[in-house]
């Protein structure tokens, strides 16, 4: 089956190829027959007009012949119009024809390079996400980790001498630690429903209703005290998504909202629905971004709490939040507002005649 779509998929670039290369040799028939009407002789605008479609002709096509062709075609073309290479000398068809040939061969590889650093780039981005990925796991596992074995480590080794109140903060401090390492294990779950090196996802028409309560629904059962104002459209709206991925992604922001902003102050969700997407706004009512890490905030880990805190993970919420909306081809940022931080993400809307998802 794949060396069938495999070949299918060759034809098409093939056909394409050769619908390319006739309909700019046609245009540049067309152009240079005008300009020789209009200077009633061949001009050097006629031989420019060709060598630029063969030049555009080769950066587009799938293969080094295709340029070839159109050159030969060029230099018949022109010949046959202006007579101007003698047919007594063929050794003035065969210099134009390797001069042409020459251009469109340098085209072709120009292009075929252009589109390798291209493909490089996007792996170098894509590898320096992972290498963040993992630089942020093993900086906000480490913590909790630690916690957790020295208040255990302490319990076992004093607990004849501890009061039931230092007790009762020794075990806390464990639940926490552990609640955190849960919600560190979900974002790395959440991860895993990203498949393929180039993060395709499956999508389909979710209620931005109901994906939104859920996530609430969440935040409520792990912050029980925390207060969020939500404003959502009164119209029902629809959009193409994995459900699972973006009630993580809310979870994360809302989450991140509570444990950073460094206040108790209520927290607003704002959903606002526009003609092609429909935008998430977290805001919260605090101490803000620091000014330094505000162009880092989707890179690295470095927006934590401090090391000791076994709520730190800030970093790995973000990157991973990043990944997911890229991979629903949509945007997130965050910055600073008068009052506090806030997190925008958006997500399109699908679009007339495109069909969902089946990857």
């Amino acid at each position: 089956m794949r060396k069938k779509i495999h070949i299918f998929s060759e034809l098409q670039k093939h056909l394409f190829s050769i619908l390319l290369c006739t309909f700019y040799m046609t245009a540049a028939a067309g152009i240079s027959s005008a300009c020789s009407h209009i200077f009633s002789r061949l001009s050097l605008n006629c031989i420019l007009v060709f060598v630029l479609f063969i030049m555009l002709a080769s950066c587009r096509a799938a293969d080094w012949h295709y340029g070839i062709l159109c050159s030969i075609f060029a230099v018949l073309w022109l010949n046959n119009r202006f007579q101007y290479i003698s047919a007594d000398c063929p050794a003035d068809v065969l210099f134009a024809l390797a001069i042409l040939s020459f251009l469109s061969l340098r085209t072709f590889r120009l292009a075929r390079q252009a589109a390798a650093s291209k493909k490089l780039l996007a792996e170098a981005e894509t590898e320096k996400m992972r290498a963040n990925l993992l630089r942020a796991i093993s900086h906000d596992l480490r913590s909790p980790l630690t916690g957790i074995i020295g208040n255990s480590l302490t319990y076992l080794e004093h607990q004849d001498s501890l009061t039931n109140d230092e007790k009762e903060t020794l075990v806390r401090n464990i639940y926490d630690a552990s609640s955190w390492l849960v919600n560190m294990v979900e974002n790395l779950l959440t991860v895993t429903h990203i498949r393929n090196h180039n993060l395709t996802i499956s999508t389909r028409e979710e209620s931005v209703e109901e994906v939104v309560a859920e996530a609430l629904q969440r935040i409520e059962k792990r912050h029980p005290d925390c207060i969020t104002h939500v404003s959502v459209p009164d119209d029902f709206v629809m959009i193409p998504m994995d459900a699972f991925l973006i009630e993580q992604v809310t979870v994360n922001l809302l989450e991140n909202a509570l444990l950073h902003s460094g206040t108790d102050a209520p927290i607003d969700f704002i959903v606002e629905n526009y003609p092609d997407y429909v935008s998430f706004t977290v805001r919260d009512y605090g101490k803000g971004i620091p000014k330094h890490k505000l162009e880092h905030l989707f890179e690295d880990s470095d927006y934590t709490a401090p090391l000791a805190d076994v709520q730190s993970g800030m970093g790995i919420g973000l990157v991973i939040c990043k990944t997911i909306i890229t991979a629903h081809h949509g945007t997130i940022t965050g910055h600073n507002h008068s009052d506090g931080a806030e997190f925008i993400f958006t997500l399109p809307k699908r679009k007339e005649g495109q069909h969902e998802s089946q990857n």
